[in-house]
């Protein structure tokens, strides 16, 4: 499946707000973007359309404001030999997959085009199927063996398998449907193969709050180098007040000495195991929560005594157990935040199997 994204506005594409808009609204379809292209509403012209259907795309998203969406219309019509017919306050091609909310789904040759109209942070919704492409993730270190397995698995189901590491222990699989493919079969057979290890779902945060509320577990947060990062990926989700107790932000040692009471060692090695150990506890016994994850670490460019940029320490902890983890990164500091973030999901999923991965 290839996917081309195309902006034909005046000015939506400038806005980074709005382009993360789309970017967050493609993941929902498991759709990935190839390319994009910009397309100058004064200068475009019918033959751009024209040169979509000998593209190498499957699928073609096409981003509009109110005028060009009309415009779309107009040239895709006139390369069909088409009709135009009015719906709603639109006027769009006749001959169309569907249409809803300001979104038209038509097929251009054996291509799926989507266009939609755009306001301000308005996005309408994509008509694509989404069961093109399914994700899931397998917890496991072997990345070259769960490779080997998963490809041998795929050849007699017709269905094309994409693994790459998405975090040391974690391994993301992106799997496409080919004409004649048999997913659900696929599925079972990897299901019985990494039973307890497979998450079925596109975000593995996602994974982690479901399980918690449907066992009516909470949690807390106690950050210092990844700022909220952490706090931020369960905030964004749906249901999200159900599990979450609270998160502190303990950037400096004065607020994780008052806050988080850790004592001078801690205070004096705040980059170690025994801070963020005791940065977890002083979360717990601050919310009264059932799992604190904290983080603490050296994201910035420059050493520190014997602390390397990139190593940071994170735990996981309840009131009867933790386990600690020191990692090494080495990315910029936004995307060393994501990464730590992702490791601390890692680890409390390692922390307690029987919760997360038994029904």
């Amino acid at each position: 499946m290839k996917h081309l994204l195309v902006y034909f506005t005046k000015t939506l594409h400038l806005n980074p707000l709005f382009k993360e808009l789309v970017e967050e609204k493609l993941k929902e379809y498991r759709l990935y973007v190839d390319e994009y292209i910009v397309l100058d509403v004064n200068t475009a012209n019918l033959d751009f359309f024209i040169n979509l259907q000998d593209s190498k795309y499957t699928h073609i998203s096409i981003i509009t404001e109110e005028s060009s969406f009309c415009i779309v219309n107009k040239f895709l019509a006139t390369m069909n030999e088409s009709e135009l017919i009015q719906s709603d306050d639109d006027f769009i091609l006749k001959d169309n997959l569907k249409y809803q909310n300001s979104s038209l789904l038509i097929k251009l040759n054996d291509k799926f085009v989507n266009i939609l109209k755009a306001k301000d942070y308005f996005l309408p919704e994509f008509l694509y199927e989404d069961t093109m492409m399914n994700v899931f993730y397998i917890l496991d270190d072997d990345f070259d063996g769960v490779n080997v397995i998963l490809n041998t698995q795929a050849k007699p189901y017709g269905v094309k398998v994409y693994v790459f590491n998405l975090f040391n222990g974690l391994i993301c699989v992106n799997i496409f449907k080919e004409k004649f493919s048999h997913l659900d079969g696929f599925m079972q057979s990897v299901r019985a193969l990494f039973d307890k290890k497979i998450i079925e779902e596109i975000n593995v945060f996602s994974f982690i709050l479901n399980k918690l509320k449907e066992k009516n577990k909470t949690i807390t947060f106690a950050e210092s180098c990844t700022a909220g990062a952490l706090v931020n990926e369960f905030s964004k989700l749906d249901g999200c007040s159900n599990i979450l107790m609270a998160s502190v932000v303990t950037y400096s040692v004065n607020s994780k000495k008052q806050w988080l009471k850790i004592d001078d060692y801690c205070a004096n090695n705040v980059y170690s195991n025994e801070c963020t150990i005791a940065m977890a506890k002083g979360a717990l016994a601050l919310t009264k929560a059932d799992y604190a994850i904290s983080t603490t670490g050296l994201l910035g460019k420059d050493d520190f005594n014997e602390i390397k940029s990139g190593d940071v320490f994170i735990c996981v902890a309840n009131n009867e157990k933790n386990i600690s983890k020191k990692l090494k990164l080495n990315s910029s500091r936004a995307l060393m935040q994501k990464e730590c973030a992702l490791a601390c999901a890692v680890l409390l999923l390692d922390f307690d199997k029987e919760l997360f991965f038994n029904e």
